[in-house]
């Protein structure tokens, strides 16, 4: 059986006034919603906010940079007292290598040393002397040239500037071979003086002629008699440094003489 026609006018009725009262809230609670965000949006950026912002945006900043600060004066205050620190180490060291090398070259030249070059020349002068004797005789008495016209008296003049040279050598040898084990600073110390001592003692004959320099066979410059003068005074040299170097290592080897350092 079906509903009067009033009855479902009336019912269609309540129902759209139902839907129209729902539809109409929820527009009213959407523009006060949209009200109330316009509003805190508005006061969120007005300038009394901003201002606010500002000013704790200040008081904030000044802690950090005082923090970044004092950790700034921190490092550099550890920076300084290191360089000090350095410095002074430095300083110290300085001094110190300073004081040793001032020590070191008083060392040099003291006392002890000027003692030690006395019993290198008192041994040089005996070796030495000793070592040449016996070869100069051999070339002052029994081989004698145009210059000794007095062999004997030739022989101890030799024989006392030979004790001279090998006093010196010996000084000169214990400076300049030190503490050192290289065998050729031994060497050349000996051969440069040989060397020196026995072209210095050989003469020319009267036969020679000058500018240029000719004497004869076999060499035009230098003639036989020359070369039997440098051999001669090459052994003489060989014995009397080479005795004298030979007595310095037995010196240094016992004792008696420190080697320089």
């Amino acid at each position: 059986m079906e509903a009067p026609p009033v009855k479902k006018q009336l019912k269609s009725t309540s129902v759209g006034t139902f839907v129209n009262a729902t539809m109409r809230s929820i527009r009213s609670s959407a523009a006060l919603l949209a009200l109330i965000l316009l509003t805190s949006s508005a006061a969120a950026f007005s300038p009394i906010a901003l201002q606010r912002s500002a000013n704790n945006a200040a008081k904030c900043t000044p802690n950090k940079h005082s923090q970044v600060d004092k950790v700034k004066v921190a490092s550099s205050s550890s920076v300084s007292a290191a360089l000090a620190s350095s410095n002074a180490k430095v300083k110290a060291s300085s001094f110190t290598a300073l004081s040793a090398s001032s020590n070191s070259d008083e060392d040099k030249f003291s006392f002890a040393q000027r003692i030690e070059s006395l019993k290198c020349a008192v041994v040089g002068a005996v070796s030495g002397a000793s070592c040449l004797a016996p070869f100069a005789a051999y070339h002052d008495l029994l081989y004698s040239d145009a210059l000794s016209v007095n062999g004997l008296a030739q022989w101890e003049f030799d024989t006392d500037m030979g004790a001279l040279e090998g006093a010196l050598f010996a000084i000169v040898y214990r400076y300049v071979i030190r503490e050192d084990d290289n065998p050729m600073l031994n060497q050349g110390c000996l051969g440069a003086f040989v060397l020196i001592r026995t072209l210095s003692r050989i003469t020319t004959p009267t036969s020679c002629s000058a500018l240029p320099l000719s004497c004869g066979a076999p060499l035009g410059y230098v003639n036989w008699d020359m070369i039997n003068q440098g051999l001669l005074s090459g052994v003489e040299s060989a014995a009397l440094f080479g005795g004298a170097a030979l007595a310095m290592e037995v010196a240094f080897d016992k004792g008696f003489i420190g080697k320089f350092r």
